[in-house]
């Protein structure tokens, strides 16, 4: 099922239940298409996705900063689908001496 949530507040509300999903299933990666994000999960009932449709300004809340596993993908989803996110970590890298 896609949701429709309309704007920023929209897209903070998709991040929220993203990051419930988080807490309750396996992450297992996310993807965006021309129309939604995808973010998906495996759990007892197999694999699903909880998706958001993306507005005209293509908005959608980072999810990355709370489960750094997304990180990759929503840079891909940037890259490729144009997707803008908001609270999301600049791509550093750190490095600490031995």
């Amino acid at each position: 099922m896609i949701v429709t949530d309309a704007g920023v507040e929209g897209a903070s509300a998709f991040c929220r239940r993203v990051v419930a999903e988080c807490k309750s299933s396996t992450p297992a990666g996310a993807y965006a298409d021309a129309d939604a994000a995808h973010y998906v999960f495996l759990d007892e009932r197999g694999p699903h996705a909880v998706s958001h449709a993306l507005d005209r300004a293509r908005h959608l809340c980072s999810v990355s900063p709370e489960f750094p596993l997304f990180s990759w993908d929503e840079r891909e989803m940037a890259q490729e689908w144009n997707v803008r996110f908001f609270a999301k970590p600049a791509a550093t890298t750190k490095i600490e001496s031995v």
